[in-house]
């Protein structure tokens, strides 16, 4: 063996078990952390992430429960001569649009009826039959003016949901929030979910009731599964029954789902009204509820997290009227029965200290058949730059546009038809505090979109508005037909990205 090989192996002998020693020494202790290097860099990149593709899906028209069809033929539950419709229209920078129905059928691609207008816009609409739609479009850019409104009307002038209901079709979101009318005898409320993604989701449900502050224990179970690509629904007026209001928190655990409820309200076999109801907006201290009319019976549903004060005022084409204040408690839904709305009065303006969720039910009588009547659920309005809504034909609008700020504000509308050809346009100004009513068909015959642009030179947007919906023929039979159509803003969707060193993590 030569020397070079006997002290290479000295060497061995003399380091393993040193290096076991060391092994053993730091399996029971922990170097301190100012041993490690510092993260290098401090420096944290925020990036602003756009949207570029929308989709929206539209819930299947109503049904009466299954549960209800049975039995003797007058006593059995029917959805009558019930038809829907769905309407979309796409603004500006779009790439590509189209709607299809869920159930099977054929996909209807939208495109500009005229290149020359100026308008950028193309619509579509169909009959989705008994079975859902869905919308998706493809932005070319993510600006102010560009995005789609989505909406379904349906309407009956026989059986047990005579009347009208509407609805904008939702977005699939991760978070939703409900607030919604007494759960009482002959009350049905189906929460009901479509998941347009290829991983099943859990949605967890905390329901607050109007009898006492807190989540109520509720009796069908606080979870509902809905499959990738399949829908679900939860009955909460099972689970929370016997309260004059609920506010319902539903939150999907691993997807985006499309969420929206179904309200149906019977007195024995009489209709009393139903109504398509999709998620509130986040609540505020100073809220705007359009769309009202003289005659409406109208019930104000809150909720607020924190207890407030909340002053109520009623809003028409002269300026504001004090109404009455009402004292929240947290934590509960509350139903604040206002009687019937005075009139010419077209808004309610809801102001608390604290932030609240606001929604106004209005009720309305059959002028024939006095043992019918209907109900509209609408919600407190949001304001943007540049927003639009739908018309399904044969559904007529009328458009109440409030101005809750102490400025005058000018606005600009635009009437589309059904393939998204401009029709005609008005240039209006709302003054502070004032709310104004106007037809859609100012903007020309067969309106089936309408597109609101606001100047807001003064650097914020603030007029609140939507459209209250008829049909001929539910009026032709004497019958009450409330429903109202929210607009969808057509703004920039963003998300800010925050990247950086974590310091919290070693080396």
């Amino acid at each position: 063996m030569s020397a070079r090989s006997k002290g290479s192996l000295v060497a061995a002998l003399v380091t393993a078990p040193l290096v076991a020693v060391l092994i053993a020494v730091l399996t029971v202790w922990t170097p301190p952390a100012s041993l490690a290097d510092g993260a290098q860099g401090s420096a944290v990149v925020a990036t602003r992430v756009s949207q570029r593709e929308a989709a929206s899906y539209c819930p299947a028209r109503m049904t009466v429960a299954d549960e209800d069809k049975v039995g003797d033929d007058q006593f059995k539950a029917s959805e009558g001569d019930l038809s829907a419709r769905v309407t979309a229209a796409a603004f500006g920078a779009i790439g590509s649009a189209s709607l299809t129905p869920l159930g099977g059928g054929r996909r209807t691609v939208m495109a500009d009826p005229d290149l020359l207008d100026g308008q950028k816009t193309m619509a579509a609409s169909l009959d989705p039959g008994a079975s859902a739609t869905a919308f998706d479009s493809r932005m070319l850019k993510s600006q102010p003016g560009t995005g789609a409104a989505v909406g379904m009307v349906s309407w009956a002038t026989k059986g047990d949901l005579r009347g009208i209901q509407a609805s904008a079709c939702p977005r699939a979101v991760m978070d939703a929030d409900f607030l919604l009318p007494a759960t009482g005898r002959g009350s049905t409320q189906r929460l009901v979910a479509y998941n347009p993604s290829s991983k099943a989701t859990v949605i967890s449900l905390e329901i607050q009731g109007s009898h006492s502050s807190g989540n109520l224990s509720l009796e069908t179970g606080n979870t509902m599964t809905v499959a990738p690509g399949g829908h679900a629904s939860y009955d909460l007026s099972a689970a929370a029954p016997g309260q004059q209001a609920i506010y319902v928190r539903a939150r999907s655990s691993q997807a985006p789902v499309a969420m929206s409820v179904s309200v149906n309200v019977m007195a024995g076999l009489d209709p009393r009204g139903s109504d398509q109801v999709t998620a509130l907006p986040a609540p505020g201290r100073d809220l705007v509820i359009p769309g009202l009319r003289g005659a409406d019976q109208a019930t104000l549903l809150l909720q607020g997290s924190k207890a407030t004060a909340v002053e109520l005022s009623w809003m028409d084409e002269d300026g504001r009227e004090s109404l009455r204040r009402v004292d929240l408690q947290g934590s509960r839904a509350t139903a604040v029965d206002l009687g019937g709305v005075p009139d010419g009065k077209l808004a309610l303006q809801v102001h608390a200290d604290q932030p609240v969720r606001a929604v106004l039910q209005v009720t309305g009588q059959g002028s024939q058949d006095q043992s019918q009547s209907d109900l509209a659920l609408i919600p407190a309005g949001t304001a943007a730059a540049s927003s639009a809504l739908t018309i399904s034909q044969p559904a007529q609008a009328a458009l109440t546009l409030v101005n809750p700020s102490t400025e005058p504000i000018k606005a600009e509308l635009v009437g589309f038809d059904e393939k998204g050809k401009k029709l005609d346009e008005r240039s209006l100004t709302v003054e502070p505090g004032r709310a104004h009513e106007l037809s859609a068909r100012d903007l020309g015959d067969q309106v089936a979109a309408v597109r609101l642009n606001e100047d807001s030179g003064h650097g914020s947007s603030r007029l609140i508005w939507n459209a209250r919906l008829s049909v001929d023929a539910v009026n032709q039979a004497g019958l009450a037909g409330l429903a109202v159509m929210a607009p969808d803003g057509l703004m920039p969707a963003t998300t800010l990205i925050r990247s950086g060193p974590d310091f919290t993590a070693l080396p």
